[in-house]
């Protein structure tokens, strides 16, 4: 079974991040590599509100 080496970490930022940005929302789903082989892995969906002058 694959472990990610900074799981931790990574849960942390994933928290803080959608603590901040709601409209952000965490997605597992599979990863297919440029070989074939395949991971499970976390993504963050949704939109960052940036602001601009134009």
């Amino acid at each position: 079974v694959f472990q990610y080496k900074y799981r931790d970490l990574t849960v942390r930022e994933i928290t803080n991040v959608i603590s901040q940005y709601k409209d952000l929302k965490p997605v597992m789903d599979a990863y297919v590599f440029n070989d074939g082989s395949s991971r499970d892995l976390m993504s963050l969906t949704g939109t960052v509100p940036v602001s601009y002058r134009g």
